[in-house]
């Protein structure tokens, strides 16, 4: 470690105990089904004390000129209690810093935090037609508008405010005219100014947020899925869409600022003659003897000090505007982004400990139960009107595993996310040994069940990482069990050639090929599996990546994760099926909607397709043909030769 970076943690260390803010801030809970400003009625106390304090010091800087003449006009003695009463309010300031950053770091967090958890909890089905760069870019946008809608509010609109009011009241106080004078042409022109921006911002800012989406979205996009464009040779697809984006975005920016800059030229010009005016005015009182000239220098001191921020009225607003249509941007996209139709991460204790005896409870055999499930993707066909499943294994039997077929598109992996608590069916329950299980949260859920998706998918970070993912720290693998494990799924020898357990993986798992991230995959799972002893492990595809060879060791594991639990497995390739107890064909989906799990020798009876994977015909299996196929009269036993075909 360097000697900079030394100094530095200590230094961070040093301020960590002085300032304590990990102690005084906080997150602080929000739902997005309430209005955007109840972020800020949760800390009303902090922001009071912070307006009350900053109208005390914006009162005194508004008029330090008439103050310092109301004191040394009473002696010379007197400049001391200026400079007291100028420290009195430093100290002021001080108390209102603290809480002011109090409050904008709470701001900033929370909005975050709870824009994340939102979208952790949201059914996954929502999250497929979802554009990452938008979303990144609403929850940037949005945590930052919330900061800076208490910062403009305090230190610009309040203290604009509070200043011209210190002017107009020091006015009137002195000559009524010159008061009433000062307020009519200030109003005049807050109220000219502020409707130009005003009219601006309605008009530009959703431009602006339209136009940095797109360029977010696809900048975003283009890192995401920089292998697979390159390997469709589209790069200059990509630059052109990433040009396009942003020079549009360029062209609004450039617009709203240009706007921007002539109404405030415009309202500085109109202020000068404000000035000019008060300014005439003021020398007349001097010249008439109505007000003595340091009185007069004072009066004009106070005018510019307390008003000069009037040159700014129009940006302080559009700005305040802008943050505002930001904080409803971010808050109306969480509202319509998607649902949580069941509990993920929080439960009412009484029934989160009731299922946890229920899943203690050791009963004689393992139940899965899908009763009258309907799903359907947008306005498709339904994949499943009605249909149930239902699953009894004995605890004691051997082996417990089970296989799903069915053609291509049929709805074999929305089941499986159906049964592993995924994807919520819009009607129908699922019940593992009478426990919905969509009544209950992640912590318990994964008691219950392990999954392994179709899609190989992995964490920017290192082998032990993706490995122990999902896995609570009471359940600690050694690297010698996590070595043993990659070494029976062949990929110890190449990962052992690089940094071992601590090689690192891309997002995506994009640095290995895809029989490495389909095993990487497994080997997740499955130390999932052995940690938590779930009652049912669900795995799709798990080897239509793999070789022979690769697929001979994935299928041994599987074997024995099926001697404990329950093992799903869907699969077009006959090796890993050969030893299930049962397959469920979806096929057969059509002529009734008791999907039962049908010995293979049955099956085979029953079942064109299936009948199709025995013969080898891979090209039919993989694609759905019509439901009204039949059994070919020559079909016989025989077929069963063809089990060890790899398809």
């Amino acid at each position: 470690m360097s000697v900079t970076h030394q100094i530095s943690q200590r230094y961070y260390r040093w301020l960590n105990r002085l300032f304590r803010m990990d102690k005084y801030a906080r997150l602080i809970p929000i739902d997005f089904n309430q209005p955007w400003w109840h972020l800020y009625k949760k800390q009303w106390g902090s922001i009071a004390i912070v307006a009350v304090l900053e109208t005390c010091n914006n009162v005194f800087l508004s008029m330090p000129a008439l103050i310092l003449e109301y004191f040394l006009l009473r002696g010379t003695a007197y400049f001391g209690y200026f400079v007291l009463l100028w420290g009195i309010i430093l100290l002021l300031e001080l108390v209102a810093d603290f809480h002011s950053t109090r409050v904008m770091v709470q701001c900033l967090q929370s909005i975050n935090y709870a824009a994340n958890q939102h979208l952790l909890q949201v059914d996954p089905i929502f999250h497929q037609s979802s554009t990452k760069g938008k979303v990144l870019a609403k929850i940037y946008r949005g945590s930052e508008a919330f900061q800076e809608i208490f910062r403009a509010a305090i230190y610009e609109i309040l203290s604009l405010i509070i200043g011209v009011v210190t002017v107009i009241v020091s006015f009137l106080t002195i000559d009524i005219r010159l008061g009433l004078l000062a307020l009519v042409l200030l109003s005049i022109l807050t109220l000219v100014s502020v409707g130009l921006f005003l009219f601006s911002a309605k008009v530009l800012v959703p431009l602006r947020i339209d136009a940095d989406d797109r360029v977010k979205n696809v900048g975003t996009e283009s890192l995401m899925q920089a292998t697979l464009i390159r390997s469709t040779f589209s790069a200059h697809h990509v630059n052109a869409k990433l040009q396009q984006v942003n020079k549009q975005r360029l062209s609004i920016e450039g617009n709203s600022l240009r706007s921007y800059d002539i109404i405030s030229s415009l309202s500085k010009i109109a202020y000068v003659g404000i000035f000019a005016f008060i300014g005439i005015f003021v020398i007349n009182l001097v010249t008439s003897n109505t007000i003595s000239q340091t009185t007069g220098i004072a009066l004009l001191v106070t005018f510019f000090s307390g008003t000069y921020q009037l040159l700014v009225v129009g940006q302080f607003i559009y700005r305040f505007k802008d943050q505002l249509i930001r904080a409803h941007d971010l808050v109306a996209f969480m509202r319509s982004y998607g649902q949580q139709t069941f509990p993920v991460m929080y439960l009412p204790p009484a029934q989160e400990l009731t299922v946890k005896k229920n899943i203690i409870k050791k009963s004689l055999a393992l139940c899965l139960e899908a009763c009258n499930i309907k799903f359907r993707y947008g306005q498709n066909n339904p994949l499943f009107n009605g249909h149930k499943v239902r699953l009894v294994v004995p605890r004691e039997q051997e082996s417990k595993l089970y296989g799903i077929i069915g053609y291509s598109g049929q709805g074999k992996s929305t089941l499986l996310s159906i049964l592993g608590g995924q994807l919520k069916p819009s009607a129908g329950n699922v019940f593992i040994n009478q426990i919905n299980i969509y009544a209950i949260n992640d912590e318990v859920r994964r008691s219950l069940l392990a999954l392994q998706n179709q899609n190989s998918a992995g964490f920017y970070g290192s082998i032990r990482y993706n490995l122990t993912f999902g896995i609570a720290r009471g359940c600690h693998y050694t690297n010698q069990e996590l070595i043993e494990v990659l070494e029976r799924l062949g990929l110890w020898e190449v990962l052992q050639q690089k940094r071992g357990l601590e090689t690192k993986v891309s997002e995506g798992g994009l640095a290995l090929s895809s029989g490495q991230r389909q095993r990487l995959d497994f080997a997740s799972v499955y130390l999932r599996a052995r940690c938590y002893k779930p009652a049912f492990v669900l795995l799709d595809e798990p080897t239509s990546n793999l070789d022979e060879e690769n697929e001979r060791a994935v299928s041994a594991m599987i074997q024995e994760l099926a001697t404990d639990a329950v093992v799903l497995v869907v699969s077009h390739r006959l090796k890993t099926l050969e030893k299930t107890q049962g397959i469920l064909d979806l096929s057969l989906a059509h002529t009734t909607k008791e999907l039962a799990f049908i010995q293979p020798e049955q099956l085979a009876q029953q079942s064109f397709y299936y009948q199709q994977l025995l013969t080898g015909n891979v090209s039919f299996a993989l694609s759905k043909k019509s439901d009204t196929a039949s059994i070919p009269e020559n079909f016989s036993q025989e077929n069963f030769s063809h089990l060890d075909t790899i398809v």
